[in-house]
């Protein structure tokens, strides 16, 4: 099995020409691997053939941390398009993007902000690490859970925040969803 680990790579057909573009995440069951240059994959549209450079970030990751890869990996899409249900290279929205950043790493998490707090080790804010996913209710904290983003240091955030916006650092201390935050939670 490979995992898309680029934003959009091309699943070509075995005559090299393009099937279609895939995304950051998509996962293919690999047939062989002989040729230096390519996979051989199994789609649902048939064999087809990846490059092995899109199964590898496109920086360098030996002295990153798993949550500081998420974070890296994270800014690639930087002022890309709030886009609801979102979890593509195309468009994210809030747990669309830290579910597929997560995915693309190997880690399951569920698609839902409400479901993705069930999971994880609870830290503190004050002990968070780049990666780790801070929670947002509504009521000060009390209701549901209406938002999740990255841990990205020093107090900001990396985020899909709200339809007509873009994938963002925000300073959690500036904005109203600091007094929303309900939990930070770290899975990797």
């Amino acid at each position: 099995m490979i995992t898309i680990r680029r934003g959009f790579t091309p699943l070509l057909r075995l005559d090299g020409r393009t099937f279609l573009n895939l995304g950051l995440g998509t996962e293919l069951p690999v047939i062989s691997s002989k040729d230096h240059r390519y996979y051989t994959v199994q789609t649902p549209l048939g064999t087809g053939k990846i490059a092995k450079r899109a199964t590898q970030f496109a920086f360098r990751t030996a002295r990153l941390t798993p949550g500081a890869t998420l974070v890296r990996l994270g800014e690639e899409f930087l002022d890309l398009r709030y886009l609801w249900g979102g979890i593509s290279a195309y468009g994210f929205d809030c747990s669309g993007f830290v579910y597929t950043l997560h995915r693309s790493l190997g880690i399951c998490l569920p698609r839902d902000a409400q479901d993705q707090i069930k999971q994880g080790v609870a830290v503190d804010l004050a002990n968070a690490q780049l990666g780790d996913l801070c929670f947002f209710a509504h009521d000060h904290g009390n209701g549901a859970v209406h938002h999740v983003a990255l841990y990205a240091g020093d107090g900001w955030l990396l985020h899909a925040p709200t339809p007509g916006k873009h994938v963002t650092y925000l300073q959690l201390a500036s904005t109203y969803l600091q007094d929303e935050l309900v939990a930070v939670k770290r899975n990797w």
